[in-house]
Parts: structure tokens; sequence; C-alpha cells
């Protein structure tokens, strides 16, 4: 999956506040009449769906290579508890790539067929088949290739199952037969089947998304591609390699399902080495190809015509420019990375690599110098007149041949628009002359209606030819952008020029796949970001809508909790009617917004599951639940690795460890789940890596950017105790592009010892770095220096470690001074830590909860000073006060509270080293 697309060039000012879309959720919205669902749950990143012929089994795939299958059981589709095929040790799931392709056999109900197209994780591929290989082992960020296999299924026990014995590699059977994957995206994409049985793959360029790359970019795993030979010396282009008919790289090829040769009517087909790349090549010139579809009813059902019908491939564009593609014609070329879109992609125009697959046939005549044609002589812009010939840069006379000229000529897409927020621009060709001019769709004769649009990964598309929505939308195109979460319609007329572009849905997610059902030809859609599964339908009697909340979900019991459901709404009508199950074995409550109190026998913390069901006046229904959770708070959770807002200098990937401080009040750490998402944000789209649910991680990150787009990694991590409370933290790590100096901290963590502290540190690079400075504190707010280190200035990792011996009872807090060779500075974010211990005794709070003021009280053995401090559930000291007491019993008002914030905070009572604690709420 490659959505890292675009260089976009956004002022730094706006940098922040353009990701801010990231936090906020939005209301979907769909036309009149049309309605959404989710179909079956628990997936893990599904990349797409597919249907056997009447639409009663639906196939779902996800990333790390498992298919499953859910069956239709006359009412809904049940996914099927085991999957069909698991090929996860074979599969390289990271960053973009992973199993992105697959397609059934259009006799899938006879024959059982299905087809995968993946990337293979490189250990997969250099040990399987020798004692080196260890399935639980991968190799990612390295050299490695897209792969093509078939696998028969059969009914086993009632469960669809891939026959293991039967798998029939297609394409890529050795690593020097694959499409090579030299960075970490733009790797492989569809798979889709032509009428006349032929199999179509689309293959990415496999070159950086960061760089101009034509060839010796040094993040690019270029050097192990030669050395292994995934690439030939020839191929070392870069994005070059979308132009060479015998490369695999940014192309749509057509294969025969059977063998995996190149068919006969393919135009550049060689019959003495039908499994070549120039045999299987149908189409060039593609950056990434994601995804692709074919028109309904096109194209010759004789694979010998070489007639396929008109292949609708949306291609994710780089600078500024999202595309979309009808191809027709065999040899058709798309134009990168010379063209990115309707114009010329400026950074690559002038580069004049040799393709050294094409020797010049005038080289030493006449005093012809150039012995290997250019990228740039072999293709041409697009004309009115259609004349597709190039001429040999010796001679302007004699033409350059080479079977189908199709590959000379620009084939310009059928529209583009342009990325980011606030510039609309959504564009189409128009001849009037030779050479085409480019008009705003909407614009006087432009001959589209509509209005422009942007967006950001153009990576979904689907024909619709069905009668279940209403006529204006049958025989029209359904797309999507994955950063800008729309889904347009557009009309397109028989000559493949688009008519009219209508808003179809906004803000309905980040979709990568769409799908017709044949069985009741409603729309499916694959929401990557979500990791749902929706359904489009149109008419009928629709679901209502389920919305609840509640004014609390946590405190001490007995808890009141208002709930509010009444904006909940039925599509139909006004006619809703409310049923909620509290959880507690209490009778339903059928109002609107009713309140309850939730209570237990103990002090103990205990989860209630609140759901609420909505019901319209033709009994359909829809559930939803919220989790009330009493005597009970949400732990506290701190990433301390990476630290937030520190910076990378751009280089090789780096591992970094994440780790954090997390404490519960109420929980032991083995009743608290962990679950660490890393996302790559670029511009206006993200990246999300899979799910990790261990405690601490190590994490991959490339260390990327300053070419004029804006990247950082997000790091989040929430945690969940035992009884439904969560709390989320995140870290921000950003590239150095200039400026002031950069934080290049990999890790800063204290370790709290016996009677001293540990404080140690990871830095990425130290480049013109002086020393450190560590400083402490006891309030989070006044720091000293207890110590300086020394910088080694050696532009690897390297780790630090500096012991605060100088003991102190209660929390300590920690921070990092980078101070460089011109006195400058940087300082790390704070680190809190404990030393010491709490004892149980107890002390009173009243009230609890509290407004603006509470007594408090406790019992002390000696006469003396007291420290009581107020800390909120950040660990943010917020009140200090120093108290006289006497031995025994004593008590104090804390007043002038009104001004906190509403949540929960801890008192601490520190005497003598000891150190008493206990929760309060402010409400």
């Amino acid at each position: 999956m490659s959505f890292i697309n675009n260089r976009e060039i956004i002022k730094v000012a706006l940098f922040f506040l353009m990701f801010l879309n990231f936090e906020l959720p939005f209301a979907q919205t769909l036309p009149t009449g049309f309605s959404t669902t989710n179909i079956s749950s628990g997936w893990v990143q599904p990349m797409g769906t597919t249907f056997n012929a009447d639409g009663t089994k639906l196939f779902v795939w996800e990333k790390a290579g498992k298919v499953y299958v859910c069956n239709w059981n006359g009412t809904t589709y049940v996914k099927q508890s085991t999957p069909v095929l698991d090929i996860s040790p074979e599969v390289g799931n990271w960053r973009d790539h992973g199993l992105l392709g697959f397609a059934l056999d259009p006799n899938f109900d006879v024959n059982g067929l299905i087809y995968c197209l993946y990337v293979v994780d490189r250990h997969y591929l250099m040990n399987f088949g020798t004692g080196s290989y260890n399935a639980a082992t991968n190799n990612y960020y390295s050299a490695t290739i897209g792969r093509l296999t078939r696998y028969a299924t059969s009914s086993n026990a009632g469960n669809l199952t891939a026959i293991l014995a039967t798998r029939t590699i297609l394409m890529g059977e050795t690593k020097t037969t694959g499409s090579p994957v030299l960075y970490e995206s733009h790797g492989v994409g569809a798979l889709v089947f032509a009428s006349d049985g032929t199999l179509l793959v689309a293959t990415g360029e496999g070159a950086s998304y960061d760089a101009t790359d034509d060839g010796d970019v040094a993040h690019t795993y270029y050097i192990q591609g030669l050395s292994d030979g995934i690439i030939r010396a020839n191929e070392n282009v870069g994005s070059f390699r979308s132009q060479m008919l015998n490369s695999l790289n940014g192309k749509i090829l057509r294969i025969d399902p059977v063998t995996g040769n190149g068919i006969s009517s393919n135009p550049y087909y060689n019959p003495a080495s039908p499994k070549s790349a120039q045999s299987r090549v149908w189409a060039l010139g593609l950056r990434n190809p994601f995804r692709m579809s074919i028109r309904p009813n096109t194209g010759s059902t004789n694979p010998a015509v070489g007639d396929i019908g008109e292949i609708y491939v949306t291609d994710v564009g780089w600078f500024e420019i999202e595309e979309l593609n009808i191809i027709s014609k065999p040899g058709s070329n798309c134009g990168w990375p010379f063209y990115e879109g309707l114009g010329s992609q400026y950074e690559f125009a002038t580069l004049i690599n040799q393709n050294k697959d094409e020797p010049n046939p005038l080289y030493g005549i006449s005093g012809c110098t150039q012995q290997f044609f250019t990228f740039r002589n072999l293709l041409k812009q697009a004309t009115a007149d259609e004349i597709h010939t190039v001429y040999n840069p010796c001679n302007a006379v004699i033409p350059i041949t080479g079977g189908n000229d199709n590959r000379f000529f620009h084939h310009i897409p059928t529209i583009d628009w342009k990325h980011g927020p606030g510039t609309d621009s959504a564009r189409v060709a128009v001849f009037n002359t030779n050479d085409y001019t480019i008009k705003q769709i909407g614009s006087a004769g432009s001959g589209v209606t509509g209005t422009p649009f942007a967006g950001n990964a153009a990576v979904a598309g689907c024909w619709y030819n069905g009668t279940l929505f209403p006529p204006e939308y049958n025989n029209t195109y359904f797309i999507s952008d994955y950063g800008a979460s729309w889904i347009k319609n557009l009309t397109i007329q028989y000559t493949d020029k688009v008519q009219k572009v209508t808003g179809f849905a906004s803000n309905f997610g980040a979709i990568i796949h769409m799908s017709q059902n044949p069985m009741d030809e409603s729309l499916f859609a694959i929401d990557y970001i979500s990791q749902t599964i929706k359904r489009i339908t149109y008419g009928g009697n629709q679901p209502p809508v389920v919305k609840l909340s509640s004014d609390k979900i946590y405190g001490p019991g007995p808890l009141n909790v208002n709930f509010t459901g009444n904006t909940s709404y039925d599509p139909d009508g006004p006619a809703v009617s409310y049923s909620w199950d509290f959880g507690d074995g209490s009778a339903l409550n059928t109002t609107a917004n009713p309140s309850h109190v939730f209570s237990s026998a103990n002090s103990n913390p205990k989860k209630f599951v609140v759901k609420l069901t909505v019901k319209d006046n033709l009994n359909s229904t829809s559930i939803d639940s919220i989790i009330i959770s009493i005597n009970n708070t949400p732990p506290n959770v701190f990433i301390t690795s990476p630290v937030n807002n520190s910076f990378y200098q751009l280089g090789a990937d780096t591992l970094y460890s994440l780790q954090a401080n997390v404490t519960d009040a109420e929980h032991r750490s083995n009743e608290l789940s962990y679950a660490w998402q890393i996302i790559l944000r670029h511009n206006t789209h993200e990246h999300p890596e899979p799910l990790d649910t261990n405690k601490t991680i190590s994490e991959m990150i490339s260390r990327i950017g300053c070419n004029g787009d804006n990247f950082y990694w997000f790091i989040k991590l929430t945690v969940t105790d035992a009884d439904g409370l969560s709390k989320t933290d995140s870290s921000k790590i950003l590239p150095y592009c200039g400026g002031p100096l950069p934080l290049s901290l990999v890790s800063f963590r204290v370790t709290a010892g016996a009677r001293s502290n540990i404080v140690t540190w990871v830095t990425a690079n130290e480049v013109n770095l002086k020393k450190f400075e560590i400083e402490r504190s006891y309030d989070g707010s006044n720091f000293i220096s207890i110590g300086t280190e020394n910088a080694r200035m050696n532009t690897g990792n390297n780790t630090y470690s500096f012991n605060d011996d100088t003991f102190l009872d209660g929390y300590i807090y920690y921070r990092l001074k980078m101070i460089d060779n011109d006195g400058k500075f940087s300082r790390s974010l704070i680190v809190r830590v404990f030393s010491g211990s709490v004892t149980s005794n107890e002390l009173t709070i009243s009230p609890n909860p509290f407004k603006n003021d509470f007594l408090f009280g406790a019992v002390y053995k000696q006469k003396g000073m007291i420290m009581i401090r107020l800390i909120d559930s950040k660990g943010v000291v917020v009140k200090t006060f120093n108290k006289q007491v006497n031995a025994g019993f004593n008590s104090f008002q804390i007043d002038k509270l009104g001004n906190l914030n509403k949540g929960v905070y801890f008192l601490e009572a520190i005497q003598d080293n000891i150190i008493r604690k206990t929760k309060l709420i402010k409400e």
C-alpha cells in the first residue's frame, strides 16, 4: 500500500494547524436516501473486498497476509472464524507494503482458485528452504520483491481453506524475477481480471518517495538490490524504471493466470522469452497504481484479440497532483516521471539519464556520440494529431522504432486534481489546437459540469452498473481520495471524457478500496484508518443512527450518571424508541435521556457496559454502548521515549525504543493493557503501522524529510485498565531542516534505584554538540544543574548514563540540556520519577468530590512540619501547602480551588521522607 505521495510546500506557520485535522471528528455525509453500515468486525488493516459471482461469499484480505471469507446467511455476512489463507510469515508487512492485491478466478465457483499479490519479507526471500530460515524472523527495510501466487481452495469441515500444496508462483519465483522493491513504498498494487480471462497486475516504480530518484539515492536499498540481482545495473535509475520495457516496475502487466507468461497479444511480447518483463507489459509510466478496475461490458472475451477494455487506474501523485487514467490502448504510457497529471514534473523533466536497454543504432555513424537513447528522447507530450513518432537525436528525420509506439506518446490523464486544503483545482485537457489547454472543471470550455476540488491520494475507484441506486448513478464511476476522505461520482462518456463530477460522500474515512456487491448491488468500501468495511446502500427502511453520551464515565460509587440519547435519529423519519440496558441487572429504561446510579457492595473498581438500543417504527434497530467505571480512575500515561517534539537529522533508518511511565491508582501492572500506534504523517494524510500490544517496543523510524513536504512521526500509546478506563499519551518526532538546534534524542529515561536515580539517554546524532547538562527539580518548575557530560561527537547512536545519588524522597523531576559549540541549547521534556515509599495510612477528604474547597485530615505520630501537595492526573503539582502539625489527628481547610479544572487529582502529605497519598475529584 503506498499513499506517500506529494511534496506540497506549506508555510511553516500552518504546519501544526494543518495536522489538527487528524484529531478532529467529523460527521460523514451522504446524499438523501443513502445509508451506510459496517460489515462484521475485528479486522486488522483490511485492504479490500471482492465477491464470488452471486455475492454469497465476501472475501476480505488483510495487509499482514491473511484472507478471510464471510458467508451470507440470508440476513447478513458471517465471518469464518479461521482464515482461508494465512501467508503472514512470507508477507513483508512493513510501511506501505504487505498483501495489497487479491482476486478470485472468474470461474472461482467451479475451480476455487484465488490469487495474491504481495511484497515478500526479505528473510523469507533469502532463506526459505534453508537451515537459516525461521518463520518468526522478519527482515524489513531492505531490498526485496513483489510476488504473485495462486492457490486452489476447498471446503474442509464447512470452512473454506486454501490447499497449500497447490501454491503456484506466477511472478517472483526467485529474487531476480519479482517486481523490485527498493524503498518503503510503491511496491505492488491491484489485481484485476479482464473480460478475456487474462490477469492484470499493477506495480509501483519501487523508488524513493522522498527524493528525485534517478538512481544511487543513499536512503534507498539499491546497493542491496544490485548485489542480490533484484535489479540489473541498467535498472539502477530510480523512478525511470517506469519507462523501461525490461523492468516490471511502474507498469500494468497482463499475464496468463495459468502460467504467469505474458500474453501473445501484448504490445511488446517476445515469444522467445514469454516471462520477460517486456512480454508482460501492457501499460507503463506509472508511479503508484495502487487501485484499478475495468469498466463493465468493455473488451473482448478472446485473449488473442488484445482488447481488454477500459482500465480505470488511480495513480498516486508526488509533488502536487493526483490523477485518474483510463487506459484502453496497449502500450499506453502514462508519463511518470516526466509528467505528473496534465503537466510536466519539473524535477525530472530536465534530467537526461540514459536508458541503457535502448542502444542508439546511429552511434558512431556520421559523428553520432550518443550511445544510448535518454529516457527524454523516448517520450513526447500528447497532441491532437495523434502522431506518436519520436526522432533520433543524431538525425532529426530518422524515427526511433521499437514495436508499439504508444509508449513514445504521453497518455494524458482523464482528470487530475491538486493537493491540500485551500487548493481546489480539478482539471481536464481540452484540444482546441494541436496542443491542449488545461481547464478547471465547471469553467467555460471545459465540457465538464462540477466544482473544482482538492485531495491528496487517489487510491480507490469502482464502476457502478446496478439499479439499486437512483438512475443517475447507473454506469458511472465512483472514486475516492484517501487523504481528503471524500467519494465523488463521475459521469464519463463513451470516448472516455468526463462529463460531470458530483460530490457523493464527505468525511467518509480513509477509503482505500471499493467494490460492488453483485447480490444486492450495494457498494462496499474499506476505511483503512478505522479498519472497518462500510456497506453503502440506498432506499428501503434505513436503520436508525445511535448517538449516546454521558456527563461522566467514572467516579466513586455510588455514582449518578446522566445519559443523553435524544440526538439519535432515524434517516427515514422522526419516529424512534429507546431502550437502555445499564449492565447492572436493573430494569430497562425507555426514556431518551435517563439518569442512573451505579453502585457495588464494596469499594473495588467495577465496570458497567451500558447499551442503548434505538428502534424505528418498522422495528429496525441499532445498538451502541459506553463504559461506566466506578471506584476507578484512568491510568496515568507519560511517554518517555521518544521525547515529544524532539528532532532527528536526516540519515539512515534508526531503531527507536518506545517506553512510557504508566501508573494506575487502582490496578496492578498486569491488569493494564497497552496499544502502541506508530504513524507517519505526511502533508494531509497518514500512514499507520499495525498496533503493538507489548509494554515496551522498538520501532524503525525512517529519518526522512526536508524536501518541501511536511513529515513527522506520531507515536501514540493507549493504556486501558481491567475495568474499562483508558488514557492516551502521544509524542512527535520531526526532521531537523535547519534553524534552532534540534533535540536529537532517541530516548530519555530515569530509573529509580535503592537510594539513587539513574538518568539515561540515547542520542541519534551529535553533530556540533558540545555537552549535556542534567537538571533536577522537586516541583517540576524550578530546576538546578546537578552535573554535565561531554558529547562524544559521533554521528551514530550514543548512550549516556548519570547517577544522581543526592537522594530525595517523593517525586523528582529531571530534564536534559543539550549545548552546541556555539552555546545554543535545547532542553528535553521532563521525566518524573518516584523515590521513597508511600504509606497506606488513612487520609480523609471531605467532601469528595469537591467544588471550591475541602477539609483534609490525617493522624501524625509526632509534632513537626508537613508538606501537602495537590497533583493533577498528568503529574503536575498545582498547589503546595506547608503546615505545622501536632501528634495525633490534625485537619486543615484547603480552599481557593475554584479555578482548578474538573477531573481527578492526587493529594500527598509528606513528613520526614514519608509520603501518604489519596485520590480526590474536582467537580
